[in-house]
């Protein structure tokens, strides 16, 4: 079976298989990392084959992720072992509004200098300045880490909304643009199940691996 799995994930190229087998849709890894100590608490929904889970770069996966230095995160990542920024991404509940993650919005990810101002600028330059450059950082943590995602109170009210909701869709703003020729890239917004793409369930091994993480 081992061997097989591993067959699998060559003919899938950029996949990369976690460390425990398939227990469900929803899935918890975690991370400490010896230089920076950051701590981290991943659930994702990967792909899953002949029980063994993976993940693809040309796929996106919903996370939620409890992190020591950045607090609680949600959003989508790219998956393999080379990643790419998602770009800008919009992103349903159930019959819930859509709610826009942007790159830009992308939590920051490991100490920042806070140190943006000059004593020459007024406040309103200041102000300017600081919201450009923590857009800067935004994007830049959502390029480096393959991600574009929410955190602090937004995150909080998106985990909320999960928890009581049924299903999540999603993509990425680029594969369907709102105006021109349309794409069917409008409709790829689940995981793929055998010939279809269905949405991700929010079910109980949602729940499970939310509580593993102390969520």
């Amino acid at each position: 079976m081992r061997l097989l799995n591993l067959t699998i994930c060559a003919v899938l190229a950029g996949c990369a298989s976690t460390a425990t087998e398939n227990r469900g849709t929803w899935q918890v890894t975690t991370q400490d990392d010896p230089i920076t100590g950051i701590s981290r608490c991943v659930v994702t929904a990967p792909d899953a084959m002949l029980g063994s889970s993976f993940t693809r770069s040309t796929r996106l996966y919903p996370f939620v992720e409890k992190n020591s230095d950045a607090g609680l995160i949600v959003g989508v990542s790219t998956g393999g072992k080379v990643r790419f920024t998602p770009g800008d991404v919009v992103w349903r509940v159930d019959q819930n509004s859509p709610r826009t993650f942007t790159m830009a919005g992308t939590p920051i990810v490991g100490k920042q200098s806070n140190a943006f101002a000059t004593g020459s600028m007024t406040a309103e330059q200041q102000q300017a300045y600081e919201s450009a450059m923590q857009m800067t950082a935004g994007m830049t943590s959502s390029i480096q880490n393959g991600i574009t995602a929410v955190g602090g109170e937004e995150a909080e009210s998106v985990l909320a909304e999960l928890k009581g909701g049924d299903t999540l869709i999603f993509r990425s703003v680029a594969a369907a643009p709102s105006a021109g020729l349309p794409t069917s890239g409008a409709y790829e917004v689940g995981q793929i199940k055998g010939s279809k793409i269905t949405p991700i369930p929010l079910d109980e091994s949602f729940n499970s691996a939310l509580a593993e993480c102390g969520l």
